[in-house]
């Protein structure tokens, strides 16, 4: 069931790259967030994106701090394509991020932009694990994903009503647990909120966290 809803949420994604870019292409409200990534990156720092969209992020980063060497991966192909325009300066690559540890070890930072709103928690614990052991000595992860009840996980459906994408939601409590199992510590936080084209508000929640050595693994 969970490919299917995956299978689903790429197709979606694929089809919208173009209005996604256009939709997130200048929001500004989590740059801070990005800034405190950056203030905490050692110099010429390899950084992981997965799920990195049409490469709207990268581009800021690179823009802060033009010594990054970014690696982004998406699932769909026309993110990819997209964030090759948008962010010439990055290495972009087409992947689930469910096999991100194909690309090896030796990266200082993950950073996830609202993709785990669309993983499970047993893919996000898998996702974890993962980047605990790509990263280096004190490498660091970016997680933003939406608030809300995970058990009030459901379909959501574009205006269109043909296309349609699985959102999780999870609590901050939730990733607090999922940080400490898989060797984390979280040292950054902030909450936001979102204004959706509809005029509604979207609760994001937005985690940096600092790898642990193995043996202070919870």
């Amino acid at each position: 069931m969970e490919d299917d809803r995956y299978k689903a949420t790429a197709d979606t994604f694929n089809s919208f790259a173009e209005t996604y870019l256009q939709r997130f292409g200048e929001e500004t409200l989590y740059h801070d967030t990005f800034d405190a990534l950056c203030k905490l990156l050692p110099p010429h720092s390899k950084l992981l994106e997965a799920g990195c969209g049409p490469g709207h992020i990268a581009r800021y980063l690179l823009a802060q701090r033009p010594d990054l060497q970014i690696t982004g991966t998406d699932i769909a192909p026309a993110m990819i394509e997209l964030a090759r325009k948008t962010c010439p300066g990055a290495t972009f690559v087409v992947k689930d991020i469910r096999t991100i540890y194909e690309l090896g070890n030796g990266f200082h930072a993950l950073l996830c932009g609202f993709v785990t709103p669309y993983l499970s928690k047993t893919d996000c614990v898998n996702l974890l694990t993962h980047a605990h052991e790509m990263l280096t000595e004190n490498g660091l992860v970016y997680i933003s994903t939406i608030e809300g009840d995970y058990e009030k996980s459901d379909w959501k459906t574009g205006s269109s009503g043909t296309h349609r994408a699985f959102q999780y939601y999870y609590r901050k409590t939730d990733w607090e647990n999922l940080f400490s199992e898989t060797g984390f510590e979280i040292i950054g936080f902030w909450q936001k909120n979102l204004l959706l084209p509809n005029g509604n508000e979207e609760a994001g929640l937005v985690f940096i966290a600092r790898k642990q050595f193995a043996g202070n693994k919870k």
